[in-house]
């Protein structure tokens, strides 16, 4: 990542994971929308506006602190594609993602052919087979199925007919682990959707004993009442916890200027709370049975949420942390969050807030999750400006890709 010095953007941008089979991240989508509030959606020029904001916006950041070393999509108006306007990315970072309203005309077509030709890589958003698209097949090298559009004996025929082609198939939309085995199972060669933040509940199945190890861990640290020797204890008593901490408490992302050699030291140096907070997370990405991402997005949101309180002025910056951490203990437990939460000493306004949205704490997180997934409108809730909302995300972006590094 880099440490260029991000300037105030008037323009949310956001990025959404796309996975491989084996549900690591291939690349990210990058989503936007001008901060005017205008919803340019159906209106050409609009679509244009919007293009030309996300492009000067990702200059002013600077595409490796959105997307490290992944690939971005992009999404691509007509005037981009015929050369109006230049496409001022290398093509071995990017993949242009083909709007479903751009008619495959012929200056079209031979446009993404020139691209294609000079290395740039293409897929075909929200796809529907119809004759008037099919010129495009064969320039394009990712096909993106949006699977809520169609019904599931149209994804199969589609499937069908996709197979004849050259082309990865990219499951769009994807939202529920049901759907995910779906689509995997048709043997689609790319995922994209939110089905990793939600649990896969199984009725009157109950909580493994392994994660019932993790839940009893992670009680005792969220402890109100717990002692530094206790949680000295607690920390020492696991291997792989003692190593992880400090690992992360000698790594850049604290820049102590001697080593720290010892769970004792590294509780002095970060302090009760902060040594609580670094362990709950150290437990929570032991997670190997779940998608990485899904840690990364917990960390951002609890950046986040941390950042977005300090804005607000919220008192207990720490439950900010909290909520946005805990936000996806569900869908790692695939386990009800009511029940889990029974289980942890948390606060009232972080059980409120997790559960129903309640109160700051709950506006916070619903504003963190909504810019996660492009709701842009749902937003709007803390009154923030734009360019507040784009750098604590973009700040969070870059301090949760580093860490990950560290714990991974």
């Amino acid at each position: 990542m880099s440490d260029k010095k991000i300037e105030s953007l008037d323009a949310y941008v956001v990025r959404q994971p796309i996975y491989d089979s084996n549900l690591n991240v291939f690349a990210y989508e990058l989503l936007y929308r001008s901060g005017s509030g205008g919803n340019f959606a159906g209106d050409i020029d609009g679509n244009l506006a919007t293009s030309q904001v996300i492009i000067n916006s990702l200059i002013n950041i600077g595409l490796e602190n959105i997307v490290g070393n992944r690939l971005a999509f992009f999404n691509m108006t007509r005037d981009f594609i015929v050369g109006k306007n230049p496409i001022p990315f290398n093509s071995d970072k990017i993949i242009l993602e083909i709007l479903e309203d751009v008619e495959a005309d012929d200056e079209v077509v031979n446009s993404v052919k020139d691209l294609v030709d000079q290395g740039y890589v293409f897929a075909l958003d929200d796809f529907v087979f119809h004759e008037g698209v099919e010129p495009l097949i064969p320039f394009a090298s990712i096909i993106k199925v949006e699977f809520p559009a169609l019904k599931q004996h149209e994804v199969i025929d589609h499937v069908n007919k996709l197979r004849r082609f050259n082309v990865k198939l990219l499951a769009e939309k994807v939202e529920t682990q049901e759907e995910f085995d779906f689509c995997k199972k048709l043997g689609f060669d790319y995922y994209q959707g939110y089905f990793f933040c939600k649990p896969k509940i199984i009725k009157g199945r109950r909580i493994p004993s392994n994660r019932i190890s993790t839940m009893r861990v992670l009680a005792e640290l969220q402890n109100p009442d717990v002692s530094v020797n206790d949680l000295e204890k607690i920390i020492s008593q696991d291997v792989t916890l003692s190593f992880k901490i400090l690992r992360c408490v000698n790594s850049a992302a604290f820049s102590i200027s001697r080593k720290v050699e010892s769970i004792k030291k590294a509780v002095v140096y970060l302090g009760l709370t902060n040594i609580k907070r670094w362990a709950t997370l150290i437990v929570l990405s032991g997670m190997d049975d779940k998608p990485q991402e899904l840690i990364v997005t917990s960390l951002i949101r609890s950046k986040m949420c941390e950042l977005l309180g300090e804005k607000l002025k919220y008192q207990e910056i720490d439950s900010c942390s909290t909520v946005g951490l805990f936000s996806i203990l569900d869908a790692l437990m695939d386990a009800p969050m009511d029940e889990l939460l029974s289980k942890l000493p948390l606060s009232v306004d972080v059980n409120d807030a997790l559960m129903s949205n309640k109160g700051t704490l709950g506006k916070i997180i619903k504003c963190v999750i909504a810019y996660e997934q492009g709701i842009w409108d749902e937003t709007n809730d803390l009154n923030l400006d734009v360019s507040v909302l784009s750098q604590c995300y973009v700040e969070s972006l870059q301090w949760a890709d580093e860490l990950t590094n560290d714990l991974f």
